[in-house]
């Protein structure tokens, strides 16, 4: 992906022919526009100079369609490793209802949907919750449903319906606040609550906040998604 500040990319042709002699196993060039000021990097608008727009992943045995928009793991071998850790945590028979919040394209969701009665997704990235959905039809996944919205939101619907949920797994970005997360959880008859982490700070606030809920941490454990580099998360 070539992000631009306007339409016009000189040489883009040129340019789209040396990428493809340079790159093994290429796929697709894209180039997205973004105009805005600030640290945003995507712009909302994506052209597709060649081949298709989006990645595909393999986890698990699962098939993931990726588009420009959408969050995925840089790291996929440790993203196994993560998911079968979240796995082992959950204790999952086979009867259990799973919340995953900040869902993105659906991994954890549709890795612990095998393993599920069901499990229902929200996430605030509607480009996210597209791919979620098509990788679920993808993969013939029939126990898991994707809802574009705010966490806190998507908590607060499905409080007012009586789902009773056994399994939680947030994944809150670096930023996201988590304070509505456990009162409401706690009314869905909430058993189990699994977070995952890319910051220590982050994780220590929210740790404490959930305690004053009557959640303890049991265990934690580090998988490091950035090996070889600075990156503590």
């Amino acid at each position: 992906m070539l992000v631009t500040n306007g339409r016009h990319l000189p040489c883009a042709e040129k340019l789209t022919q040396a990428l493809k002699q340079r790159i093994p196993g290429l796929c697709g060039v894209v180039q997205n526009i973004n105009t805005r000021r600030g640290n945003v990097i995507l712009g909302d608008e994506n052209i597709t100079l060649w081949g298709r727009p989006y990645l595909i992943e393999l986890l698990e045995g699962i098939e993931f369609h990726i588009s420009p928009h959408s969050f995925f793991q840089v790291n996929p071998v440790q993203t196994e490793l993560l998911y079968r850790k979240a796995k082992e945590y959950a204790g999952l028979t086979g009867s259990e209802t799973v919340f995953d919040l900040y869902c993105g394209i659906g991994t954890i969701s549709l890795y612990l949907a095998r393993f599920a009665a069901a499990v229902i997704g929200v996430e605030s990235m509607p480009a996210a919750v597209e791919d979620a959905r098509k990788n679920a039809s993808l993969n013939n996944f029939k126990n898991v449903e994707f809802h574009t919205g705010l966490a806190e939101e998507g908590c607060r619907n499905y409080t007012k319906k009586a789902i009773r949920l056994t399994w939680l797994s947030l994944t809150p970005r670096a930023k996201a606040a988590t304070k509505n997360f456990s009162p409401l959880s706690l009314q869905c008859n909430l058993l189990v609550l699994s977070t995952s982490s890319c910051n220590p700070a982050t994780l220590a606030r929210d740790l404490k906040y959930f305690s004053t809920f009557g959640y303890n941490a049991i265990e934690i454990q580090p998988v490091d998604m950035f090996p070889q580099t600075p990156h503590d998360r």
